[in-house]
């Protein structure tokens, strides 16, 4: 599993190595496993092979916070969101040296901090906190814009390794994954926050959150106008 000890998480921060000659303004890794969610790069110039001791360290940043999430990549600015001492935040830092840009709070300090990688979308960027906190921030200057929570607005209940899920952007909406018994799946508009659609598991119960973040089924798009959101979840069946 995913779970380490907690004072490794405590005294790391981010490192950065420089692994090609691609300008910072020019990286784009704007969620969870890239641009389609595939861990496939379509950057160019990046080393065929690393040096026997590695890419130079370009910089390296501490204070990042407690936390599993990873880092995502847009417009020379680099987000990732950890567990502080008064609370979970989104931040955002520049992509050259790791300098804070802003902070936008997500929730109270819980557990062992964010498991879930920012989203970023044009002018927005979405986070999701463990207790399932979810915010929409302008990525100019965090200033949070809507924020809706997994348990209190669609009845989730925190998964013993808390929320992790890392939301999808399909045009308009934002899927997310609260996994309760009667909001497996919400469509969340991207501007208001406001519910489009939601969707259940039948005749599931109890909490149905199964770690793991959604996608687009690519398959269905390439054969149809529409195409399929797929995402994991976990249920006691009746």
């Amino acid at each position: 599993m995913r779970r380490a000890t907690g004072s490794m998480w405590q005294v790391l921060g981010l490192i950065v190595l420089l692994a090609g000659q691609v300008p910072a303004a020019d990286v784009s890794w704007p969620q969870w496993r890239g641009p389609r969610r595939d861990a496939v790069s379509p950057d160019k110039g990046l080393l065929q092979q690393w040096p026997e001791n590695g890419p130079p360290l370009a910089y390296q940043v501490k204070g990042i916070g407690r936390g599993y999430a990873s880092v995502v990549i847009e417009d020379g600015k680099l987000y990732t969101a950890g567990k502080l001492a008064d609370g979970e935040y989104l931040q955002a830092r520049r992509l050259d040296n790791g300098e804070l840009i802003w902070k936008a709070r997500i929730s109270e300090a819980g557990g062992e901090g964010p498991s879930s990688t920012p989203t970023i979308d044009r002018d927005r960027v979405f986070a999701v906190g463990s207790q399932g906190d979810l915010i929409c921030a302008n990525a100019a200057d965090g200033k949070v814009l809507w924020q809706k929570s997994y348990t209190k607005d669609f009845g989730g209940s925190v998964p013993t390794w808390q929320y992790c899920d890392s939301v999808l952007i399909d045009g308009d909406k934002v899927i997310a994954t609260p996994g309760s018994a009667d909001t497996t799946m919400v469509a969340l508009n991207r501007n208001t926050g406001e519910v489009i659609w939601k969707t259940a598991i039948p005749n599931g119960a109890g909490s149905g959150f199964g770690y793991a973040s959604p996608v687009v089924d690519r398959k269905s798009t390439r054969l149809n106008s529409s195409h399929t959101v797929i995402s994991y979840a976990v249920f006691c069946l009746k």
